[in-house]
């Protein structure tokens, strides 16, 4: 799905309302702190002297509105400037492929195919509004314990389809075309950096790990890729070459992608429905999974908690924001393969629009559409039904009122 533009004000805060708790992390631009503002906690994120930087990211993020990158909550400009964004207490993907490699429980399971998703669908988002990311790397895949995926730091993305900026982003991820001095490359660099993290998807391993920068460099420029195991699953195999192709012009485009893994989810070898929390992801007694799960872990109290609870059962401090809520269902839909519904009346002129939208669309109207916290409640009645039939058609059913 391709998320439209949309000129939405950032939202301004003073200093003296944001808390700064403890580092996040650290890298050679910024650092990342856990902070709390009016309540809510979030991530702020500082750069090392050039305020400059957080202001072309702020610009970015708002000239792509995605459900699959990182949103700006708001933006300090005064005093010491900081963006404000959305925590995610996960961790980064190479962090939780670590993990995965070295035997280590991790909270929540993601498949190799979820991730892919939601990565294909923030490139494609970011093409269609002319941007590039630049910086596409499994560190920059955000997790968190609610179960969802964001792809994060567009600090230096950029607009055009054609740049001639030699050696911006990380190394180990840069396509071939931008190694060379003088050269020109253009989405197809993202799509690249793609096929990159669907190896280490696949490894568990950081591309060409063991080999020195210099090493590295020659590898790439001599059309070497990194590799994949040799069971890999051939749907994975196919799309990580084409998108390392060496000619640039060989590769798919982000909507390319996402169409063979629309094709690819609803095959017979696709993938779990969804992934669910390690405890959850069985059938007991015999009795199927449930085709969709409502629930997620409390920020505060890691507690079992409905996306429809407002409250965390232990601890009774507020739930995920509403829109963070709706985000939830609706990725976890869109992922699923299941007919559940995701579209709503508008009150006002009584045609069907997306969930997504705040407003409805069509020029002879342009009402308000329902709040985040009233699609949260229908689509959990929703995707309920879906549990409990032998066919998750009749979800559609259930009206919005």
């Amino acid at each position: 799905m391709i998320h439209t533009i949309m000129d939405v004000p950032t939202r301004k805060v003073h200093r003296d309302e944001l808390e700064i708790h403890n580092l996040l992390g650290r890298g050679g631009e910024g650092t990342v702190n856990r902070g709390l503002l009016r309540g809510r906690i979030v991530a702020v994120k500082k750069t090392h002297g050039d305020p400059e930087a957080l202001q072309r990211e702020a610009i970015t993020t708002k000239k792509c509105k995605s459900p699959y990158l990182l949103p700006l909550v708001a933006v300090v400009e005064e005093g010491d400037p900081a963006l404000v964004l959305e925590i995610m207490d996960g961790g980064d993907l190479r962090k939780y492929l670590n993990n995965k490699r070295d035997g280590v429980p991790v909270a929540v399971e993601y498949s190799t195919f979820e991730v892919a998703w939601v990565i294909a669908n923030a490139i494609a988002d970011l093409h269609h509004a002319g941007l590039l990311h630049r910086d596409l790397k499994s560190k920059n895949v955000l997790l968190s314990s609610t179960h969802y995926i964001r792809v994060a730091d567009q600090g230096i993305a950029k607009e055009n389809a054609t740049l001639n900026t030699l050696g911006v982003g990380t190394l180990q991820w840069m396509a071939p075309e931008v190694l060379k001095s003088e050269s020109v490359y253009s989405y197809a660099a993202d799509i690249y950096s793609f096929g990159v993290i669907l190896t280490e998807l696949d490894t568990y391993q950081m591309p060409f790990a063991g080999f020195s920068d210099v090493a590295i460099l020659s590898k790439v420029q001599a059309g070497n890729q990194p590799t994949l195991r040799a069971n890999c699953s051939p749907w994975l195999r196919d799309l990580a070459t084409a998108c390392m192709a060496f000619d640039p012009t060989q590769r798919p485009s982000a909507n390319d992608v996402v169409h063979i893994l629309q094709r690819q989810r609803h095959s017979e070898s696709a993938f779990a429905i969804v992934a669910l929390p390690a405890s959850q992801g069985n059938s007991i007694d015999g009795q199927p999974a449930a085709v969709l799960n409502t629930v997620v872990a409390c920020s505060v109290c890691n507690a079992p908690l409905s996306l429809q609870d407002t409250e965390g059962k232990i601890c009774t401090k507020p739930a995920l924001p509403d829109a963070t809520r709706l985000n939830i269902l609706l990725q976890r839909i869109e992922v699923s393969a299941t007919a559940i519904d995701t579209m709503v009346s508008c009150a006002t002129c009584r045609k069907p629009v997306s969930m997504v939208l705040e407003v409805c669309p069509f020029s002879d109207c342009g009402a308000p559409l329902f709040s985040a916290s009233t699609k949260v409640h229908v689509l959990c009645r929703r995707i309920d039904l879906a549990n409990k039939s032998t066919s998750a058609y009749f979800a559609k059913e259930i009206p919005l009122y």
